[in-house]
């Protein structure tokens, strides 16, 4: 018998509910779906399909949600929903790519999914998220009916699979919504770069046409692709002049002329530089004399020695080599790994992995992680040299457990913390928050990862730190590896734990991830997310937050002398009006994961009306503040005008200030 259920009706299918509320109950569990109900076909007795029952009031508005599992090879057969006999909802798929309706949700695609007991494997199954049927209630228990005109039986060829139902009154369905939403095939974001673990597709994203929007050059063996954004519609995606570039790299304006350039790794044993000419064109300028490194994994752009001209820091198994810019025209670099830098003491180099930066200690110069020997931090000297110090950082490395790390404030106390993932299985990565007191000389890193909640054991690859609520703090996404590993999201609390939500927010991307990061493509104020994959397309999840609770910073350096002029390496502050209590800290371009940072840096948990300060330090003290109001301010750049971004020339702030109290530029 059946017994109607309550509104609002949650069931995802796990833990063996009794699902007395279906008059079909079979479930089936395969990776990665988990548990679902079904599989169906029409053309088996006993699995036609499925009808839920619940208590309803008449002339209330409600809304179902679903997720549809489309497995093996549909041919416009049609997933079918009705409501008390009426058929509500119906839409084709043909062989899990394409279907007929419009709806603005996530489609994830599965390759070769394959099924315990299942005879056969189709090339393209699918994923259709978050199916939505609204109706006005006519009766006190409600039929709501999943069927299909499949004409094939369900373990020989095609079948049905239905998950993640929701039944609730339409004015609360905000509370059941997922944060996130596919919008790979709706973008044109299909782009597939890598096919091995070693070559890594990583991401770095800037304006690279000046017209307004992130773009993003995305590395890997099979093609390097530079993906121009439409206006955050959609996406073009074009080869780089060099071809084939892998592993991570860097944004940079190594001439400073205004655009940003690209400087990456054809080989293992070679460097290039992507000249941008003006346009997003890209023309293969060399090495510009800095052909030294030898099998390169870690790239960081910086300006090690403050003199306004980008460098490029590589660190490879000759050497950690600092490739010194000789701000000449056309600009050239002098690549160095002389013991005297710092960098290059007996343990500290080698056949290592990746990098991250930041400005580890706040003396304006950034600082460097490097994957090697259990982990190698170097800190600036603010003189263009190093000292190596891990200050209690302990991590897994080795050729063969290549992951990414990422620094940021996530108990926003004004410093640094570090996050590294363990590509190893079965091992948790760490969470290193900076407890030290760099002014008085004293205090170490403390992992806090076990404490933090941060105690997933999946593969690690890729990883970034981003506010995805707009509520003040960083949220941090790590991407994972293996055979349709989903990906980590876990939501800061704001008291130094964490709650992984990644399949509640249908943010977990599935697949062998490479690279992840938080970028607006979109420019609506939230974060979303881009996640590279290996062998299959990459993923883009939109962010759907859209509650204006934001301010972004656009920093644009003033050249040789000050600062270069993509601004990598300034940190941006948050303050409340007064100037005397810092409520965040974002840091440009710096490295990250398998890549870098976005050059534009975003604040969450802002009143929007409320006048905050923001305090600039650039690369070597030159430092500013001012006083702004998010709704009111914008930035326009070419045809685009982006609200609530805040541009900060530093051009026009006048000479040079070394503390905050010298100058009141605005």
């Amino acid at each position: 018998s059946v017994v109607p259920a309550d509104i609002p009706y949650v069931q995802d299918f796990e833990g063996a509910p009794d699902l007395d509320e279906w008059d079909n109950r079979i479930t089936e569990t395969a990776t990665p779906l988990t548990t679902f109900l079904g599989r169906f076909s029409d053309d088996d007795a006993g699995r036609e399909g499925s009808t839920l029952y619940v208590n309803t009031t008449v002339g209330v508005n409600y809304t179902v949600l679903v997720d549809a599992y489309i497995i093996d090879s549909w041919n416009s057969e049609e997933l079918r929903i009705s409501i008390d006999g009426t058929e509500e909802f119906a839409s084709a798929f043909f062989e899990g790519d394409s279907f007929t309706e419009d709806i603005d949700d996530l489609i994830e695609l599965y390759q070769e999914m394959v099924f315990e007991n299942w005879g056969t494997s189709r090339s393209l199954d699918a994923v259709y998220r978050h199916i939505r049927v609204d109706f006005t209630a006519t009766q006190a228990v409600t039929e709501i009916a999943f069927t299909n005109n499949l004409d094939q039986p369900y373990d020989s060829d095609e079948s049905l699979g239905i998950d993640n139902v929701r039944v609730v009154e339409t004015a609360d369905v905000a509370e059941y919504l997922p944060r996130f939403r596919g919008y790979t095939i709706q973008t044109g974001f299909t782009t597939t770069t890598a096919t091995d673990l070693n070559y890594a597709a990583s991401m770095c994203w800037g304006d690279l046409d000046a017209d307004g929007d992130l773009d993003a050059i995305i590395t890997g063996d099979a093609w390097s692709r530079r993906v121009l954004n439409n206006g955050g519609s959609s996406f073009t995606i074009g080869k780089l002049s060099t071809g084939q570039m892998i592993r991570q790299a860097a944004l940079l304006d190594i001439d400073n002329d205004g655009d940003l350039d690209y400087w990456g790794s054809p080989t293992y044993y070679t460097e290039r530089l992507c000249e941008n000419n003006g346009s997003a064109t890209f023309t293969d300028a060399g090495a510009l004399g800095y052909a030294n490194p030898n099998n390169n994994e870690g790239i960081a752009a910086a300006d090690v020695d403050a003199d306004g001209w980008c460098d490029v820091l590589v660190f490879s198994e000759n050497g950690n080599w600092i490739g010194h810019s000789d701000g000449g025209s056309p600009v050239g670099l002098t690549g160095t790994n002389d013991s005297s830098y710092g960098l290059n003491d007996a343990g500290d180099y080698g056949n290592g992995d990746y990098c991250s930066s930041a400005d580890v200690n706040g003396d304006g110069y950034l600082d460097f992680f490097y994957h090697y020997g259990g982990g190698k931090l170097f800190i600036s000297n603010g003189d263009g040299t190093y000292a190596q110090n891990n200050y209690g950082i302990s991590v897994n490395t080795g050729n063969n457990d290549k992951m990414g790390s990422a620094w940021g404030d996530f108990d926003n106390d004004g410093d640094m913390d570090l996050w590294v993932g363990d590509n190893r299985s079965g091992q948790p990565g760490t969470l290193w928050r900076n407890d030290r007191n760099w002014g008085a000389g004293a205090g170490n890193f403390t992992n806090v990862a076990s404490a933090a909640g941060l105690t997933d054991t999946s593969q690690h690859r890729g990883c970034a730190w981003g506010d995805m609520d707009n509520d003040g703090d960083l949220d941090l996404y790590v991407a994972t590896t293996g055979t349709w590993a989903n990906n980590l999201l876990y939501e800061n609390q704001g008291d130094g734990t964490f709650v992984e939500v990644a399949v509640a927010e249908y943010a977990n991307a599935p697949g062998d991830s490479h690279d992840a990061v938080w970028v607006d493509y979109d420019n609506d104020g939230d974060m979303d997310v881009a996640v590279t994959q290996e062998d299959n397309v990459a993923t883009l999840l939109r962010n759907t937050t859209d509650n204006g609770n934001y301010l972004k910073v656009r920093v644009l350096g003033a050249g040789g002398g000050r600062t270069n002029k993509a601004a990598i390496g300034t940190r941006v502050e948050l303050w409340n009006s007064a100037g005397d209590t810092r409520l965040q800290v974002r840091e440009i371009g710096t490295a990250r994961g398998l890549g870098q940072e976005p050059l534009w840096v975003h604040f969450g948990g802002v009143n929007a009306a409320t006048t905050y300060t923001v305090k600039v330090i650039f690369p070597g003290g030159d430092d500013a503040s001012m006083q702004v109001t998010p709704n009111v301010v914008s930035t326009t750049i070419g045809a685009t005008t982006i609200p609530q971004m805040l541009t900060i020339d530093q051009a026009a702030l006048g000479v040079r200030a070394v503390r905050w109290q010298e100058t009141a530029p605005f």
